[in-house]
């Protein structure tokens, strides 16, 4: 079994940040685009850096240095030239700098109130709903929605505010100095990425049992392999078993 398919990582990438900066949800503490300012200065080596390590083929060592000194990869993620305080919304960090075509908005609730929480979604959804690709007429977002609309449960606190998913051609951002549309600066470091829609699902030796379901969800798995096993329990699950 495997929990999700692979497919080419996006090339292109869409820089949610910097739109949310546009819609003045997100504030930056850059004040000039020189080296005066030090937060520039912070995020021309960041640039410069990931360039290098992508022209280059130094994936292996930025991999160790990230994992030998974490906040190597916060500076990525939680950039310091964000003023967070001021922040009521921004992009989530999936997996540091690599771009995948899915990805989520998190509304700072510390900083909002729960009207302007609920008009902030609104404005979110509706907004990015109706920007296309470049130079195109299909859209940029195959769908955008709220974390309640897909899912229920006591951890739902730990989904971002707003889940979407992007045209496959396009990856999450999270520059605020680049342009809205970009070039992933990480392609030559990892160029595969997961895919929801070619997972795998192998079963031998049970001829005896009789295919239920066609359409097979993740969730469906634990419950048709007790069923398999022939294990009882009274556990509740979101699937079912795809065996009779």
């Amino acid at each position: 079994m495997s929990d999700h398919g692979f497919c080419r990582r996006p090339y292109n990438v869409f820089n949610i940040n910097l739109e949310l900066k546009r819609l003045n949800l997100l504030k930056t503490k850059l004040k000039r685009k020189n080296a005066s300012d030090p937060y520039y200065i912070l995020e021309w080596i960041k640039k410069q850096g990931t360039h290098f390590v992508n022209k280059y083929g130094a994936g292996r060592i930025l991999l160790k240095l990230v994992h030998t000194i974490p906040s190597i990869r916060k500076i990525y993620t939680v950039p310091p030239s964000i003023n967070w305080s001021q922040t009521s919304a921004y992009v989530s960090d999936l997996s540091g700098i690599k771009p995948y075509f899915y990805g989520g908005i998190i509304i700072n609730q510390k900083l909002v109130k729960l009207d302007e929480y609920i008009k902030i979604s609104d404005l979110l959804i509706k907004h990015f709903s109706k920007i296309k690709k470049p130079g195109t007429e299909k859209l940029l977002f195959k769908w955008i929605k709220k974390r309640e609309d897909l899912y229920s449960g006591m951890y739902i606190e730990k989904y971002p505010d707003i889940l979407f998913e992007l045209d496959e051609d396009y990856g999450t951002g999270w520059s605020i100095t680049e342009s809205l549309f970009s070039k992933s600066k990480i392609h030559n470091i990892q160029s595969g990425s997961h895919s929801i829609h070619t997972p795998v699902f192998l079963v031998s030796n049970v001829n005896h049992l009789k295919l239920i379901k066609n359409s097979i969800n993740l969730e469906d798995i634990c419950p048709s392999i007790l069923y398999i096993l022939n294990i009882k329990n009274k556990l509740k699950f979101d699937g079912e078993s795809i065996f009779l």
